[in-house]
């Protein structure tokens, strides 16, 4: 590992902070901030190596589509005698 490496990933640390946990967002504004510094480190080895290092928050799961606009089709299409369906 070269010494601009090791030096930006401290930079990185030092701007997330000490923290349980953190947020994609907070990680890319670290590298982003240390990429100006040493524009020759490699972005992607940074970022997994920093997601490597922390607890990442994601945001909990939504659902798209509400069960009201669901349409339960497969019973219909497997008893449908004149499809021939082999799964």
């Amino acid at each position: 590992m070269n010494d601009n490496y090791q030096v930006a990933i401290e930079i990185c640390q030092s701007i997330i902070g000490r923290k349980a946990s953190v947020t994609d967002s907070e990680i890319n504004e670290a590298v982003s901030k240390a990429k100006i510094l040493y524009s020759d480190v490699d972005t992607a080895k940074l970022k997994n190596d920093l997601l490597s290092m922390y607890s990442v928050k994601i945001d909990t799961f939504q659902i798209l589509e509400g069960r009201e606009r669901r349409e339960p089709w497969l019973k219909d299409f497997r008893a449908d005698q004149k499809t021939k369906w082999e799964f």
